[in-house]
């Protein structure tokens, strides 16, 4: 299959074209909730070339985040990740941020939250 450097803009699209087709996933917007970001998260785990995740005003709440925070411990290839405008906590927050920060081939990653986005330390 051929790769399609683009961004994606719609849950069809990502389930359709699958998430390997893509280096941005912007779902912005889109009133995923809770069920979107689990498949989401699903579809993440075994991608290799989405470098930025933006999900902001989705609706997610903490079941939400903690699926995507697994989907993020074993995807490689991502960098950036914008939670804001949702309902997440902060701690589960700082648990997403950590997670990229900890990546050794993210040594510049960052998430993006509800009070603006953290950068990683270097």
């Amino acid at each position: 299959m051929p790769y399609f450097p683009w961004r994606c803009e719609s849950l069809a699209d990502l389930r359709y074209y699958g998430p390997n087709h893509f280096t941005d996933l912007d779902l912005r917007n889109k009133g995923l909730g809770d069920a979107g970001a689990k498949e989401v998260a699903q579809l993440l785990k075994g991608n290799t070339t989405i470098t930025g995740v933006y999900l902001y005003n989705n609706n997610i709440s903490d079941s939400g985040a903690a699926e995507l925070a697994r989907a993020f411990q074993v995807n490689t290839s991502i960098r950036y990740v914008s939670l804001s405008g949702n309902n997440i906590s902060q701690s589960v927050l700082n648990n997403i941020n950590a997670i990229l920060r900890n990546k050794a081939e993210c040594e510049r990653a960052r998430a993006e939250f509800n009070r603006g986005y953290l950068p990683s330390s270097s």
